[in-house]
């Protein structure tokens, strides 16, 4: 059977708007050098850290082995 990544999960969990609508923190951006812009698949990956990090889901304590 495939597995899913987690990105896919996600989607299927949350929808595109709902990740979209996900702040990335002031704290995060002030870290990153200030003379680069972060890019759209920058930007999509926190997002989806931000929601897997705040949200619980039956496999996020499970293995990835």
């Amino acid at each position: 059977m495939v597995e899913k990544y987690l990105y896919e999960t996600l989607v299927e969990e949350f929808g595109r708007r709902s990740l979209a609508k996900i702040a990335i923190p002031t704290c995060l951006k002030d870290n990153l050098n200030p003379r680069y812009e972060l890019r759209p698949y920058q930007i999509d990956a926190f997002q989806r850290f931000i929601c897997y990090y705040e949200n619980d889901f039956e496999f996020k304590n499970s293995p990835l082995c």
